[in-house]
């Protein structure tokens, strides 16, 4: 018998199978569409993405910070103007150089502005050490008080601040064409005609303006 067969009409021989390292390579199937990359996608799509929301801002966020310091200056200065223009529309009286007039024994009388000519002395508080101020031809306002005297008074030893609080203490004058507006750092007089002070022992604030706090047990001028 020989080593091949003989097969019959349209009969073929089996082939034999190659070695796996040399079994032609197979194409990887295709990915599915559902697969395809959404980045890729979105980036095809380009501007029809919506566009992302901004960020609220919160109160740690820099420009929020910003604004608010935007917005506190300029209140502050609104309020600094408003104050200037009160400042200018005020009628501001320059003091007398001479504020009393002087008597026999060491003590003085305040008078009104019929006196003008008349004094010739000047005084100075012993309880504040402020010098006294005398504004001929304006009375006190009825509601100026202790408060507005301290804030406002000029202080010889400030002379930079001079002429900016004097503005602000002329805003309680009244205008009077026959009394004087007295003041120091702590207590004011309006006199009309004259006024004697009583010396180391103190003169009585009242019924002319007051001294200090009006709860204050002793209301004298100590000028």
């Amino acid at each position: 018998v020989t080593a091949s067969l003989w097969m019959g009409c349209g009969a073929s021989t089996r082939r034999p199978r190659q070695p796996p390292d040399l079994e032609p390579e197979r194409a990887p199937p295709p990915e599915s569409p559902s697969k395809v990359d959404e980045t890729a996608a979105a980036a095809d799509q380009g501007d029809q993405l919506p566009s992302p929301r901004p960020k609220a801002a919160g109160p740690g966020d820099g420009a929020t910070v910003q604004d608010d310091w935007d917005d506190w200056d300029e209140e502050e200065a609104d309020e600094a103007t408003a104050e200037e223009a009160e400042v200018s529309a005020v009628r501001v009286v320059q003091p007398s150089g001479a504020v009393a007039c002087a008597k026999g024994g060491g003590s003085a009388l305040l008078c009104g502005s019929a006196l003008d000519s008349a004094v010739n002395a000047r005084l100075s508080c012993t309880s504040c050490g402020y010098r006294v101020l005398r504004l001929p031809h304006s009375r006190w306002a009825p509601d100026v008080d202790y408060y507005w005297m301290r804030n406002f008074c000029p202080d010889g030893r400030m002379p930079g601040r001079w002429d900016e609080d004097l503005a602000k203490l002329c805003a309680k004058l009244v205008a009077d064409d026959e009394a004087a507006a007295y003041a120091c750092g702590c207590s004011w007089q309006s006199v009309v005609g004259e006024k004697e002070l009583g010396g180391a022992g103190g003169t009585p604030a009242m019924p002319h303006g007051g001294a200090r706090l009006e709860n204050c047990e002793a209301q004298l001028l100590n000028w």
